[in-house]
């Protein structure tokens, strides 16, 4: 999940959505549906997990952007 990725990582490199999107149709072709599901269920959960923390400062910026927050 790129989102996911970007609030966690502050190597982040943003994909322009033409690249992305070919870079998910190559691998689409190689994963099974199954570990598809999977990966994003993974995602969704970290995602989750990290919007409930009470730790997360839902406004606070994040120090690698430029502006955003969580």
């Amino acid at each position: 999940m790129d989102i996911l990725d970007f609030t966690r990582n502050p190597n982040y490199q943003h994909l322009p959505w033409p690249r992305l999107l070919a870079c998910h149709r190559r691998t689409a072709g190689r994963e099974s549906m199954g570990q598809s599901v999977r990966a994003f269920r993974r995602d969704l959960k970290a995602i989750s997990d990290l919007v409930a923390n009470p730790a997360t400062d839902l406004y606070a910026k994040i120090p690698h952007g430029s502006g955003q927050t969580i």
